[in-house]
């Protein structure tokens, strides 16, 4: 009689640690497999969502590019910190009045379109029209360099 009580009392054992080992599991895979924001912005060919010739490519070194009609205007480099994205221009465009400056952008992506709103103040025109509140749709891979 008592093989007979504790068969059962094994398997609702079991099942609990089971039960347990399935939930510790599933919250450490969680938290190891989520990827950070850093690691999930997008990089790509995006472009305007009515204008397929003006764009950016963001590339997974932290180089980008903004492109229009099929040439290159401006280079520079990007950072991420969680949603932050910080974008610092190169090359000719950096030695225009408020260039050389670093700005920062809250990014978010919904995996189709990859959205910027300013954070503080960028004192670089032509960055801030083309950056603030601005939405761009993914196109496929940057190009190669």
């Amino acid at each position: 009689m008592k093989k007979k009580t504790i068969v059962p009392y094994f398997f609702m054992v079991m099942i609990m640690v089971l039960a347990a080992c399935n939930a510790t599991g599933n919250q450490a895979g969680s938290a190891t497999n989520q990827e950070s924001p850093a690691a999930q912005f997008p990089t790509g060919k995006f472009t305007a969502p009515d204008d397929q010739y003006s764009g950016f490519y963001y590339y997974d070194d932290g180089t980008s590019a903004y492109f229009q009609d099929g040439s290159i205007l401006v280079e520079g480099t990007y950072t991420i910190d969680g949603d932050i994205l910080t974008d610092t221009v190169g090359g000719l465009a950096a030695e225009e009045e408020g260039c050389g400056d670093p700005a920062t952008y809250r990014w978010s992506y919904d995996g189709t379109n990859l959205k910027f709103a300013l954070v503080g103040t960028d004192n670089c025109p032509g960055r801030n029209s083309t950056m603030d509140g601005s939405t761009w749709v993914y196109a496929g891979p940057a190009p190669a360099r």
